[in-house]
């Protein structure tokens, strides 16, 4: 028997976070569905489950999404850094 190793749609998106290194959130992988940039993944249990394909997909449509847009994503880039030099400085 074949285990497949799934993530829930909150791990998916700590994941792609990690690997862009920018801001994502649940509404852009769910953008990417409607748009239909990405095939929906799995539902199990009638939550969508991220398989490793799933991520790879999201991840290669999320770049070029964000390269046709780059001041959105410098936007992105800067929000993450007033974030962190607003947590540094209450911290």
């Amino acid at each position: 028997m074949h285990i497949k190793h799934y993530l829930t749609s909150g791990e998916a998106v700590e994941y792609l976070q990690q690997q862009l290194k920018q801001e994502v959130h649940y509404y852009d992988l769910d953008n990417l569905i409607r748009a239909g940039d990405i095939d929906p993944p799995e539902k199990i249990g009638g939550r969508r489950m991220w398989s490793h394909n799933d991520l790879r997909a999201a991840a290669k449509a999320l770049r070029i999404r964000r390269a046709k847009r780059p001041e959105l994503t410098a936007k992105r880039s800067l929000l993450d850094s007033e974030k962190e030099k607003t947590s540094n400085a209450s911290g």
